[in-house]
C-alpha cells in the first residue's frame, strides 16, 4: 500500500450481511456507509433514552457513547 501504518492492518472475514432481509454487496452497490450506520444508533439510542428515561442530564452525549 505504500504506507508505513499499512503493516498494522488485518482483514477480519466475516460472513454475508444482510440489512432489511436484503444481502449487502459492496460490487452491486448494495452498502452501508459507516457514518449512516453510526448516526443511525446515536439517533435510535436517543429516542430510547427519551423513552425511558427523559429527564437524564447529558442524554446526548450518553447515547453517542452507547450509540458508537
Amino acid at each position: 500500500m505504500g504506507y508505513e501504518w499499512a503493516k498494522d492492518l488485518v482483514h477480519i472475514p466475516f460472513g454475508w450481511v444482510n440489512l432489511e432481509g436484503e444481502k449487502l454487496s459492496t460490487r452491486k452497490g448494495k452498502v452501508v456507509l459507516l457514518e449512516d450506520l453510526l448516526e443511525t444508533t446515536i439517533k435510535r439510542t436517543l429516542e430510547i433514552i427519551n423513552e425511558k428515561n427523559p429527564g437524564l442530564v447529558g442524554k446526548e452525549e450518553i447515547a453517542k457513547e452507547v450509540g458508537v
